[in-house]
């Protein structure tokens, strides 16, 4: 074959050929239009494909799901100080009340039941759902509660013993009607209150609505542990519950 004729037929076949050799896919983030560019110091950077993505600019269609989604290791979170606009803020936890200005509850003296005095401390709710209460010589305020004076249920908490000592309301049964107690305040103020009912409920039946109520007439009740020990969930199988209000 001359040589001419030999060099056509090598050039038709480089040309016709490339037809059946498979194309390298494309990177699945350029595919989808997700190409990212770091800076050097390994801040990313977001091309228009990306912005437009995030943005809400892009066509609409799907992209596949990210490695996190995946449930590996997360890849380099797409953001930028550009986006900062688009973050908004989430409103505040429902229920959760908003911090007050009235005076909270700060000590307590109650000599009846042998409490010369007790700090009290605000506290919240325990991880399993149940209110929080103090290490032995202390009394939880429930601070998502009333304070005393407020309307409703200002909820003060201690235990009859922990930890081998003796608690701050460990003789909270002995509390009678007409008792007197009375409570200090992060203000330097002190108010009286008188019992006006001691009650003993079983753990599963206490009055939540009324121990708890958020609005109604201002009283204040004094919780502790009662009844008989229970080894095997090492608690006692009652709740002491005595109900005061403001005299004087």
């Amino acid at each position: 074959m001359p040589l001419f004729r030999l060099l056509a037929f090598v050039c038709l076949v480089l040309v016709t050929g490339c037809g059946s050799l498979a194309a390298p896919a494309p990177d699945a983030g350029q595919a989808q239009g997700t190409e990212r560019r770091f800076t050097t110091e390994g801040t990313p950077e977001l091309t228009a494909d990306v912005a437009a993505e995030v943005t809400g600019d892009a066509t609409g269609e799907s992209s596949p799901p990210t490695s996190a989604e995946q449930g590996d290791e997360p890849s380099p979170s797409r953001v930028s100080s550009d986006l900062s606009s688009l973050v908004t803020e989430l409103p505040s936890a429902i229920g959760v009340p908003s911090p007050s200005s009235v005076p909270t509850p700060v000590g307590i003296r109650y000599e009846a039941i042998g409490l010369d005095g007790a700090e009290i401390v605000p506290v919240g709710v325990e991880a399993n759902g149940e209110m929080e209460v103090p290490e032995a010589s202390r009394v939880g305020w429930y601070r998502f509660g009333p304070s005393p004076g407020e309307p409703g249920s200002a909820v003060l908490a201690a235990h009859i013993a922990y930890d081998g000592e003796r608690g701050a309301f460990r003789d909270l049964a002995d509390a009678t009607s007409g008792h007197r107690f009375s409570i200090d305040f992060d203000d330097g103020s002190t108010a009286t209150y008188e019992v006006i009912e001691r009650t003993q409920y079983d753990k599963n039946e206490l009055p939540f609505d009324a121990v708890f109520a958020q609005g109604g007439p201002s009283v204040i009740t004094l919780i502790s542990c009662g009844g008989s020990f229970q080894p095997s969930l090492a608690s006692y199988e009652d709740n002491i519950v005595a109900y005061a209000v403001a005299v004087g």
